[in-house]
């Protein structure tokens, strides 16, 4: 019994949709015909310029489109000095600082390589979680490179990857363990945090220039299908202009196309039971619907 009541309930929602996409479908129909109608009244070359430019902004909106489902990468950033350690005597402070104040010396340049070692990599990697083979210099999901400022004893760790979180933890974990692998390979030199863990920042993507990128391939799209298209109608033999809004080509005299337009506007206004051709290349001949030799004829019989 339920579902006989609902049957007539169920057609009369069936028959609601329909009416609904039919008026739509009608809504679209004479939009796009009006808008074919307004096409049609605008002279060729701002067409052209208008297709260019509607081939750009597709362009770069879908680049936008693409772009917003990447993943998002972020980084993170340690600095350290190296210092005299605590336990060097008055008398050799100064040899070691003479060694940290020459460029590219000895010691700088193993502790750079300590800082982007492969055991510093794991310990800090095992802290946050993370597989071994998941970080690495290059090519790894998580990249981690270490380099000396130029003409200082500064080192700087970045760290670059998919987890703000996980790049947090490899932080605090690499600062710790860096500090004690240089007080066991030098006794005479420490690590000193510059900077303390920092929540990590998003990486710009480049989408800006990825998208205005787009948008010049698109507009470089459209001036080859203008051109092709141009060079397709001389092939043919045809105007390059476009023809006019009653299928006919425009006149080879007038190369505005204002007398086209003009002669689209006045057989719209009048109707068709009015006379309107042309006479000359700028001339336009036209006759009231009263007058027109179809109307007087059939008068006449």
């Amino acid at each position: 019994m339920k579902t006989g009541a609902q049957l007539p309930l169920v057609r009369r929602m069936f028959s609601l949709v329909k009416r609904a996409l039919a008026a739509v479908w009608l809504a679209a129909s004479a939009g796009v015909a009006k808008l074919s109608s307004l096409m049609r009244r605008v002279p060729p070359p701002m067409r052209r310029a208008l297709a260019v430019v509607g081939l750009a902004a597709l362009a770069g909106l879908a680049a936008l489109v693409v772009l917003s489902d990447e993943p998002k990468t972020y980084e993170v950033e340690s600095s350290f000095a190296i210092r005299p350690s605590d336990e060097v005597q008055t008398a050799e402070l100064p040899d070691v600082v003479g060694t940290l104040a020459e460029p590219d010396n000895a010691v700088t340049e193993t502790i750079v390589n300590i800082l982007g070692s492969e055991l510093l990599r794991d310990s800090a990697s095992e802290a946050a979680g993370l597989p071994l083979d998941s970080v690495g210099e290059s090519g790894a999901e998580y990249s981690w490179t270490a380099s000396r400022r130029p003409g200082s004893a500064i080192i700087d760790i970045r760290l670059t990857g998919p987890s703000d979180e996980k790049l947090l933890a490899m932080q605090a974990a690499a600062a710790e363990e860096a500090a004690l692998l240089v007080g066991r390979s030098y006794g005479l030199y420490r690590l000193e945090a510059l900077s303390s863990p920092t929540s990590p920042d998003e990486v710009d993507a480049n989408v800006t220039q990825k998208v205005a990128l787009a948008i010049f391939l698109g507009a470089l799209l459209g001036l080859a299908l203008v051109l092709a298209e141009r060079r397709l109608r001389s092939s043919l033999g045809a105007r390059p202009l476009d023809r006019r809004g009653d299928g006919r080509p425009s006149g080879t005299d007038d190369p505005t196309d204002e007398t086209d337009r003009l002669e689209s506007t006045l057989r719209e206004s009048l109707g068709t039971d009015a006379s309107v051709r042309r006479v000359g290349s700028s001339r336009i001949e036209v006759a009231p619907p009263e007058a027109a030799p179809g109307r007087i004829a059939r008068r006449e019989r």
